[in-house]
């Protein structure tokens, strides 16, 4: 590539947060990657990153972040914490139409990944302050709280069924 870029015009405001709520989704993009280090588990450590697009007309194509760690024995010695994450990943899978059953005695098979793209789901997001540090004004954030079938109930979670 040659010549200079413009980019006076870019927008660099980013996307404003939605309200908490349910919305349908489908897993946009998927991918197996391992954890820095910078957290609470080991640098190394197995992680499935997701990303939703939302499918309701007013919040259309806007992106919904998660990520499953999926620890070892060695890398989570605590086998509580260990085995709620690794059945979060579980029923992320179950909500897509994986059987429970064949995954809890067979596993599942982090190169079938890619099946799990453009299947339908309900996402239920939280809205949340996310700061850097304490001096950060911080920013407003959607987290993933939960992953249900599609078809599921998008209703009863936003602030407008609070009026």
């Amino acid at each position: 590539m040659s010549g200079i870029l413009d980019l006076s015009g870019a927008d660099t405001t980013g996307f404003d947060a939605v309200d908490a709520g349910s919305y349908n989704a489908t897993v946009y993009e998927i991918s197996m990657v391992e954890t820095s280090g910078q957290g609470k588990l080991p640098q190394g450590t197995p992680m499935v990153k997701v990303q939703f697009a939302a499918q309701d007309e007013e919040v259309n194509n806007r992106r919904f972040f998660t990520n499953y760690p999926l620890p070892n024995e060695e890398q989570q010695p605590d086998s509580a914490k260990r085995n709620r994450g690794l059945g979060m990943f579980v029923n992320f899978l179950v909500s897509l139409g994986e059987d429970e059953k064949k995954i809890k005695t067979k596993g599942f098979d982090p190169d079938n990944l890619q099946d799990l793209v453009g299947r339908e789901c309900v996402v239920r997001v939280g809205k949340e302050l996310y700061k850097r540090n304490p001096d950060d004004e911080g920013e407003w954030t959607n987290p993933v709280k939960a992953v249900k079938p599609a078809g599921s109930s998008t209703s009863g979670g936003t602030s407008s069924d609070l009026l």
